[in-house]
């Protein structure tokens, strides 16, 4: 039983700490992010080159995302120390004060799973306003970012609900027991920060995915706006009515909205991810460009290794592997009298380890399919941009004029957004079955 408490209480913390991490607004942070010194924070930004202005905004490369989090992030900071104190800690004089806290963190998280979800109905309300697609995908996306956060703040007050259960009828037990403990519990709080680590991976591409998807909204506007200029020429000569121009004029309204919905979204999620980063409240990051998809070759990709590095490595096939051992040590024990739960466990086990090899195929089908999606908007780049020069000798002959020309080349630069979103996937593929070999599928 006390092995058990001690696991979870280490665990619900992991879930908390998770979540201030990845907070979206000052407001919902305050409470629960430890804010670093401007001097620490400037120390650790130097080390990698990265500037801090004035408008306290960070820069950063995908590159160094990784260790960033782990020596700067609040949350494994607090793993490190908590895992330093559990073997000579004795815990049994902590529950009071720990019921306590718990307590105070499910308040906590009762108004964060609140804040959560109302931030997550508006922006699926703006969705369902946006007439643009892209915007709306992103939106939609937004939203279900917060209604996850929020599901996952009400499972966290679950979780914390059963530790203090647990923690009222926890007694004494022996240091091998604190060390087995200590041991499951680092698995889950490796495996916590992995977790965060991919979040602020996830985020710091998707803010790169939004710097593009404004880049193509700028020249969706310049597109319009071209065409009102006409639009008004054909206006003045009888070619066109009042409610044409009307429609084009709208249309550029709608667009600028979109814009500026996604400039709004951008803004939360580089706070988000430069408190996952351990920087302090109000601090912005800006993210460059992700690594040249060219230099991730896939040559060196040896399936069957992968696979079998995965599975060592899968915290839920050895969270069911745990579970077994325990399950075949308490009937050897004569705890229980059946080996029942010895049974059910292997079977489970068996399953984990099934549902991980699917999962991990899937990612190596995905990398593939990324690929060839990746290398065919190239080479559907190639082939519109062949296709514009002979619009530029028209152009430059006069035998089209200068607005066909201007969406000529729109259409070039929609083929290079196709291949820039295509390289997007292709590393967001990459880096997911990169992560599945160790193990986080």
């Amino acid at each position: 039983m006390y092995k058990k408490n001690i696991s979870a209480i280490l665990l619900s913390g992991v879930m908390l700490s998770g979540l201030s991490a990845n907070a979206l607004t000052p407001k919902q942070t305050n409470d629960i992010v430890v804010s670093t010194s401007l001097i620490s924070l400037q120390t650790s930004l130097n080390k990698e080159n990265i500037s801090l202005s004035g408008d306290r905004t960070n820069y950063v490369y995908f590159a160094s995302i990784d260790r960033l989090v782990r020596e700067n992030n609040e949350s494994i900071k607090s793993f490190k120390k908590t895992l330093a104190s559990v073997l000579g800690t004795d815990t049994s004089a902590q529950f009071k004060d720990q019921i306590a806290s718990y307590e105070i963190q499910n308040a906590s998280l009762s108004q964060q799973a609140a804040s959560y979800q109302t931030s997550a109905d508006e922006l699926f309300k703006a969705a369902e306003n946006s007439k643009d697609d892209t915007t709306k995908a992103a939106l939609e996306a937004q939203a279900n970012a917060m209604a996850l956060l929020a599901q996952q703040a009400k499972m966290n007050i679950a979780v914390n609900e059963g530790i203090i259960s647990g923690l009222e009828d926890s007694q004494e037990d022996t240091q091998h027991q604190i060390e087995d403990t200590y041991t499951a519990t680092k698995k889950q709080l490796d495996n916590a920060a992995d977790q965060i680590v991919i979040g602020a991976e996830t985020q710091y591409i998707t803010l790169v995915t939004i710097d593009n998807n404004i880049n193509t909204l700028n020249r969706s506007i310049a597109a319009v706006d071209r065409s009102i200029d006409v639009m008004k020429v054909q206006l003045e000569i009888g070619m066109a009515s009042e409610m044409d121009l009307k429609t084009l004029e709208n249309q550029r309204q709608t667009l600028e909205s979109n814009l500026e919905t996604l400039k709004s979204q951008q803004k939360t999620l580089q706070q988000s991810l430069s408190l996952t980063l351990g920087n302090e409240v109000g601090t912005y990051v800006e993210a460059r460009t992700l690594p040249y998809m060219n230099n991730y070759r896939l040559q060196n990709i040896n399936y069957d290794e992968d696979l079998e590095q995965a599975m060592d490595n899968s915290y839920a096939i050895w969270q069911k592997w745990d579970t077994a051992r325990k399950a075949s040590n308490d009937y050897e024990d004569n705890i229980t009298s059946t080996a029942d739960a010895y049974q059910a466990a292997k079977i489970d086990l068996e399953a984990t380890k099934e549902q991980t090899e699917n999962s991990f195929k899937a990612l190596y089908d995905t990398l593939l399919e990324k690929q060839r999606l990746f290398e065919q908007a190239k080479e559907n780049l190639e082939f519109a941009e062949e296709n514009f020069k002979v619009v530029e000798v028209k152009y430059n002959m006069g035998n089209i004029s200068t607005l066909e020309y201007e969406n000529e080349k729109d259409t070039v630069e929609s083929a290079k957004d196709a291949v820039t979103t295509a390289e997007v996937d292709f590393f967001t593929a990459y880096n997911n079955y990169q992560w599945g070999i160790k193990g986080v599928i």
